[in-house]
Parts: structure tokens; sequence; C-alpha cells
């Protein structure tokens, strides 16, 4: 009877919200229970097995959070994730008290724990970072001080990618501060492996800073650097000494001048050793001599050599937008079609960075384009030959011969990306990360050229890894405003493709960070994109009508650089018969788009194109969409502000409402003190 008397209460138990502080799991001992609270643990066959336990109360989940058992504490853990995905909201003081129980939780011990909370943490960074500014410099000693003790490789990944999340969700300057404190802060007693965490995190922060950052440095910025660099002569630890002379490195790189005059207010000693660590790293990469840091009259040194963009500008055959206009729509699905399936076979068979398959191979003898303007990319045929297409790489002799390491001169604007959501590029010191050995020995960074095919690699991991591609995707954003790539012509295919890959990925960030990278693509190196730009510009307009907002804002942004970018009569040869193509449902993005490439025409270009592309415009006028008519309205304004009263003998089968319409927008227009790159509605 007391056995079955047990069982009934086990089913009970199993229900219950809180656990009894001294229940018995034996069922074979009358004294266990008196001696033991988890004696029963050695009866496999009547263990009791714990029940998470779920609420919505966010009270309760905070008690859950604050126990003292491990098991509360995740099962407050899962609650407190289903409660922030569901959308319910956090106040500020609730903000305050789960800051206050996480500090705690860095130092639980219980390995369950553990990775569930790194995977709380990253959701709550992403969420609520705005409010988490003050929090920023206990969560960042927290989270290295676990780094540098912790020894269980699971544990360093979740730790890893906590990292990578709060470096892409807070601002880099404040980072920076932040690091430059903790290094000043004599109260915390860091060991040599908390600094070396600490100085590889501040490496990779400054790899995304802008240059300006240190421009005007404060004192503690200045001390904090002379810390460092006294690091770098550390006697007692070679992985501090090594990270430290990178950061130091990395400082210099990021703005020679201001880094020099910063040296020049520090003791005579700092000097020095900071010349004797630059001097070093110039000999392993180029063998050579280099003057000194103190006398280079702030100029930028002989080993920062020019970048110089050896891309030529591929040769094509102008696409009349009279001819495009008669593309059937069986043309265009055609087109799709062959997208789907080039970029099934392009990302398919990656190999490693480190496969035999690595050799050079000539850009010209793959995805060579027709001269109709069709995307040939169903004309390769092998594994052999997609795979070495797709990731190749550079033997290091070719990156001697044509170093491109300096930053590339440019007046494209930073976008939001390098503000307020930058995250620190791949860490290449995990081999693991990306299935390849990776030799740091000599103290040298690898050539931008092995950074980008291990990137390939990653982002080929579709749908998986998310972090970590955005990492990459953050890192080739970086590669692409320094100019720290020459040969861009040998990796701008597979790169493309698989970027068109990542617009179809199950995360919408991820989703809407390709088209940032896109969006950089397109900016920098416009020429490459000549044969593509059907392709390209069809799934770019397609993530326009994408269901997260966010997704969306960085599609229309991308269809915006895209029509600043790429030649007009190119983008109106591909955008007309997408207009009037009413089967493939990207008219609207597409005539928002073509505003944008009007706007940035010439007067005689678009009085050439008009009567191929003003047509179009009059049936999205009649659509009963009026998201639909209004966007069209704004392009006809446009082409009025480009050819005048000449439009008005084209629009005759416009209604005559529309007209006055028309007419009353483009009066008002005139009249304003608007730009003509800007629209009456869509204002940059």
């Amino acid at each position: 009877m007391s056995a079955m008397s047990d069982c009934g209460d086990s089913a009970d138990m199993l229900l219950a919200t809180s656990r009894q502080p001294f229940e018995s799991d034996d069922n074979f001992s009358e004294t266990s229970s008196q001696c033991s609270d988890r004696s029963g643990r050695s009866v496999p066959g009547f263990r009791r097995q714990h029940q998470t336990r779920v609420t919505s109360n966010l009270k309760e989940i905070l008690t859950l959070l604050s126990g003292t058992q491990w098991s509360d504490r995740k099962d407050g853990l899962i609650n407190l994730q289903n409660y922030m995905r569901s959308g319910n909201p956090l106040s500020p003081e609730d903000i305050r008290r789960l800051t206050d129980i996480f500090a705690k939780m860095f130092a639980d011990s219980q390995s369950k724990v553990v990775s569930l909370f790194m995977d709380t943490l990253q959701f709550f960074i992403k969420e609520y970072n705005p409010l988490l500014r003050d929090w920023l410099y206990t969560l960042l000693i927290r989270l290295l001080n676990r780094q540098g003790a912790e020894v269980l490789g699971s544990h360093q990944k979740a730790i890893q990618e906590t990292l990578f999340v709060l470096r892409s969700h807070f601002p880099l300057n404040l980072q920076f501060l932040t690091c430059c404190r903790f290094v000043m802060d004599n109260t915390q007693a860091t060991n040599l492996k908390v600094k070396g965490c600490l100085l590889e995190y501040l490496k990779d922060l400054i790899l995304m800073m802008s240059p300006d950052m240190i421009s005007s440095p404060s004192p503690d910025i200045s001390l904090a650097i002379s810390r460092i660099i006294t690091w770098s002569a550390e006697p007692k630890s070679a992985d501090v000494r090594r990270m430290a002379s990178r950061v130091v490195i990395k400082l210099y790189d990021l703005n020679p001048a201001s880094f020099s005059a910063l040296l020049h207010a520090l003791p005579r000693a700092i000097q020095d050793r900071a010349s004797e660590v630059l001097k070093a790293y110039q000999k392993t990469t180029t063998g050579g001599g280099i003057s000194n840091l103190m006398d280079s009259g702030h100029s930028t040194p002989a080993w920062r050599s020019t970048s110089v963009d050896q891309d030529k500008q591929m040769s094509r055959e102008p696409c009349s937008p009279n001819d495009s206009q008669r593309l059937s729509p069986e043309t265009m699905q055609n087109m799709i079609r062959q997208t789907t399936e080039g970029l099934q076979s392009l990302t398919t068979g990656i190999p490693a960075p480190g496969s035999a398959a690595q050799r050079r191979i000539s850009a010209d003898s793959v995805m060579t384009n027709p001269p109709n303007g069709r995307l040939g990319l169903s004309h390769i045929n092998g594994t052999n030959d997609v795979s070495s297409a797709v990731l190749r790489t550079v033997q290091p002799n070719n990156f001697n011969q044509s170093p491109c390491l300096s930053h590339q001169s440019s007046a494209i604007a930073p976008s939001s990306v390098n503000n307020s959501y930058a995250a620190p590029p791949i860490p290449l010191s995990e081999s693991a990360r990306f299935g390849g050995p990776l030799n740091y020995d000599q103290g040298d960074e690898m050539p931008p050229e092995d950074i980008m095919s291990e990137i390939l690699q990653e982002l080929s991991n579709h749908n998986e890894r998310h972090e970590q591609r955005k990492a990459c995707m953050l890192k080739l954003i970086k590669l692409l405003r320094d100019g720290a790539i020459c040969n861009w012509d040998e990796y701008f295919k597979p790169t493309l493709l698989i970027l068109l890959e990542t617009l179809g990925d199950d995360g919408y960030e991820t989703r809407a960070l390709a088209l940032k990278v896109l969006q950089e693509l397109v900016r920098t190196k416009p020429e490459l994109f000549h044969d593509f730009a059907y392709l390209f510009v069809i799934k770019v307009l397609d993530a326009c009508r994408d269901e997260e907002k966010t997704v969306i804002r960085s599609a229309e942004d991308c269809a915006k650089s895209i029509a600043q970018s790429l030649p007009p009569d190119l983008c109106f040869s591909v955008l007309t018969p997408l207009i009037n193509d009413w089967s493939l449902q990207i008219n609207l993005p597409a005539i928002k788009m073509q505003e944008h490439v009007v706007r940035h025409s010439s007067p005689d270009l678009v009085h050439d194109v008009m009567e191929a592309i003003i047509p179009g415009l009059i049936v999205a006028c009649n659509h009963e969409d009026s998201a639909m008519r209004k966007a069209s309205i704004f392009c006809l304004v446009a082409i009025a502000m480009k050819i005048g009263d000449a439009i008005w003998e084209h629009l005759t089968e416009l209604h005559v409402s529309k007209r006055r319409l028309l007419k009353l927008y483009i009066d008002r227009e005139l009249n304003s003190n608007s730009t003509p790159a800007e629209s009456p509605g869509q204002k940059d």
C-alpha cells in the first residue's frame, strides 16, 4: 500500500508548482527519506523525471530565476524565453531586476543552465539593447571573465556566440570605451586568460570601427592604449603578448595619423615599444624595413600600399528598353527558373578551405552570359567545375605580389550597419568554425583573399549558424569598404549567388543583412553586376514583398542603391518588362525603383525611353491598389521633372481625373524646395 500511495504522490508532484525540499526518491527504503533527499537516484526504474513548470506570470518567472535549485533556474529561463518571444513587453523596472539576476547567473556552475542562459541572454540583448547601455560594462566583464575561466567547449561556443550578439547590437564607440574602461579598471583582478579574451574581443571590434573613433581620444582612452602597448611585452604569457600586439597594429591601421599623434603624448618607452611592434609586423608581411613611427610625419607608411581596383568593366551590348519590353512572361519565368537552378548548383559541393581543390580558375570559364542577356547559369556542367568556381583561393605568392592592405577612399556614406548594428568579423582564431586549420604562429593576419574563402565557406551553411553567418556578412561589408580585396572578379560570382540564396533564409535578420551586403557590393563594384542585372534585380524586388518590415526596408534601400549605381539604361531594360508583367507580382517595388532610376538619369535618356516606360505606368495608375496608383503617379512626376510638358502628349490614355492629380503633384514639386533626388512621398 505504501508503494501505491507513493506512486499516487508522484503524479501529484509532477503537477506541483514547487518541489518539496525533502521528498523521497527511494521506494525501497523506509529510512532513506530521513537520510537523503536524493537516495533513490540509484534505482532507475523508480526515478522521478523533472517536468518543466510552465507559467506566463513574470513575477513567478523572476522567482524561479532567483531559485537556489538549478532546475528552478532552468525552468525560469525557459519560461522567460517563451514570455519574450510571445511579444510580452518588459518594463524598465523588470529589465533592471532581470539584469541583477543575470549578473549573478554568470557564476552558475550547473552545465545544464549555462547554455540555456546564454541563449536567453542573446535574445534579451537583441530585444532590449537600447535599454541596456548602462549595463554593458557589467555584461562585458562577466562574459569575458566566464570565457577566461570556462573549460567546456560547448560553453565556450555559447559564450562566443553571445559576444557576437553583444558586438552586433551595441554602438561601436560605446563598446570601445567600455573595453578601455575594463583595461584601466584596477579593481578587476583579471588573470592572463581574461586579458587574452579582452584583447581578442577588442581586436575584432577595431576591425569594424570607423577611423574617427580615435581621432580625438580622451585621456582614459590614451591611458588604456598605453597599457595595451605595455601588455605587448607581457613576460608571463605569449598569448597576451601576441593579442596585445595585434590590437596595437589594428589601431594603427585604423587611423595612422591619429594613432601617431596619440603616441606622441605618451612616455618615450611606450613610443619605442609601439614602434617595435609595428616594425616586427612589417617584417613578417613585407620583409623590408620601416621608418621610425615617430618621424613618419603622420603619413601612411610604405607597407600600407594604396588599394588599386584591378577589376575591369565588363563589356556588354546595351539593351534597348523597347526590346526588353517585348519579353514575354514565359521568358521571365524561364529566367527565374534558371536562377533557381543556378543557385542550387553553385552552392552545392563547396570544398573546405584546405581541400585539394584550391586552385585558380579563370573567371571567363564559368557563367558566361549569352548575347541576348539571358542568364547563362544552365551552362555549368559537372560538380567539380562548380565547386572550384564557387570557392577559389589565392596562392600566397600572388598575395605578396599585389598587396591591398589600405583603406580605399570612397564617397559612400556608411550605412546604419556601421553605426548601430555592426557585428565583429568571424573570429579567425577559432578554426573549428570553418573546418580548416589556421596558423597564427607567425603573428600575422590571414591575407584578405584567404579570409574571403573562409567567409564563403561559412555563408554556404544555409539556414544554419545564423550568428556566425551574420558576423561573416558584416566582415564582408568591412572588406568592401576598405577595398581590401583586389581580385573581386574571382569572388564576385560565388559571393553574389550565395547571398541571393541567403535571401530565402529562415531568419529575417539574416535576410536583412544579406541585403545590406548586396547593397554595399553594388555600391562599390557596380561594373560586376552588368551581366547579372536581371537575376539581381528580380531577387531584390521579390524581397520587397517580405513579411518582415526589417527585410522590406533593407530591400528598398538596396533597390535604391541599384538605381543609383547601375547604368540607367540597363536599369530601364530590366525594370520595364517587370512592370509590364503582372504575373510576377513585383510591379509595385519595380515602379518605386524605376522612379529612382528616372531621377538619376539624364533628360535625354528619359526622353528616349519614355515611350517604352509610360504605357506600363498608365496601366498601374488604374490599379485597384492605392499604393500602386500612388507609386505610378510619383514615377510620372519624376519623368515630368526631366522632360517637362513633353510628357502630356504621351498621357492621352490616362483618365482625366488622374491627369488632374498628376498636374497637382507636378505643380507641388515645382513649387517646393525639394531636390530632384527626392520624391513627394519617398524621401531618403
